[in-house]
């Protein structure tokens, strides 16, 4: 039977392979379909016999696969507009890291350093996702938003942890009604009534909102 979806043994060993294109840069971003996405990335520096630059293809297909390719699909004439934030904020930037996070089915691509720099992030589980944050991780633009945590309620402010990211799909659960609950505590804590307007209910993930 022939797979159809990377598991986290395959994801460890793709995310070891990959490591080598760090210190490669971003020079553009292609959408094959609404869920596949193509990093064209190039290396100055290691020229080949034929005088160009050497240039490797990597594509990101949300929740289902991702690895390198020699082969250019047809693209969309047109770029989509998340595609279009994805050249914004990566095109010309060095990747500076890959990493899986935890155990869990999802990668983690640095572009840029400091305080210019960028992630794009690669789940591969479910139905999958890919997000582009800044560097404090604040949400700039996603593939799909879905509702998560209540993560704001008058001045008590909740980041969704890395934690979510290193435990199974159960621990997650645990993890966001632990959250709730300390939510629900603070609250009653204040002894304040609560309006509509104090109580914020984000669709994680959604632009503006932080990652880790």
């Amino acid at each position: 039977m022939v797979k159809v979806r990377m598991n986290t043994a395959d994801v460890a060993a793709e995310v070891k392979c990959l490591r080598h294109l760090i210190g490669m840069r971003c020079s553009n971003v292609y959408d094959l379909t609404p869920k596949t996405y193509v990093f064209k990335l190039m290396n100055s520096s290691g020229v080949l016999e034929s005088a160009e630059s050497e240039k490797v293809l990597l594509l990101m297909e949300s929740g289902v696969r991702l690895h390198t390719t020699v082969y250019m699909r047809d693209k969309s004439n047109t770029p989509s507009g998340f595609t279009l934030k994805l050249r914004k904020h990566s095109r010309t930037r060095r990747l500076e890291d890959v990493r899986q996070l935890g155990y869990d089915r999802i990668i983690l691509f640095q572009f840029g350093l400091g305080e210019n720099a960028n992630y794009v992030i690669l789940e591969l589980y479910a139905q999958g996702n890919i997000l582009l944050t800044d560097a404090k991780f604040t949400v700039l633009t996603l593939l799909r938003s879905h509702r998560l945590i209540l993560v704001l309620v008058l001045n008590i402010k909740s980041f969704l942890p890395l934690d979510m990211y290193m435990v199974g799909v159960c621990d997650k659960r645990r993890i966001c009604q632990d959250l709730r609950e300390q939510i629900r505590i603070a609250v009653e804590d204040t002894d304040t009534v609560i309006s509509r307007d104090d109580l914020i209910v984000i669709d994680s993930f959604v632009v503006g909102s932080t990652v880790f």
